[in-house]
């Protein structure tokens, strides 16, 4: 595994693998961020109608995601809009 990947295995009473979940870690919003800064951006200056305040969406965006709560790694994009809305 990776360094900052996480996996929660569930197991039956069996000890076989019930499911496997990935959840999204710190560089992993970081990656998106950076690839999706564009547009994330302009969401926020949507949302604001102002520079500056976009810019500080982002930015707080960002810290949130990468101190929030653990959440799936296929839903991460879509929690990096959340958190600049």
């Amino acid at each position: 595994m990776t360094e900052g990947t996480h996996t929660e295995v569930k197991m039956n009473s069996a000890n076989h693998v019930v499911s496997s979940t990935v959840l999204a870690s710190g560089p992993d919003f970081c990656r998106i961020f950076a690839e999706k800064m564009k547009d994330l951006y302009l969401l926020g200056w949507l949302l604001t109608g102002d520079a500056e305040k976009a810019e500080q969406c982002f930015v707080s965006g960002l810290g949130d995601c990468v101190r929030g709560n653990a959440v799936f790694k296929e839903w991460a994009q879509s929690w990096a809009r959340r958190n600049i809305i």
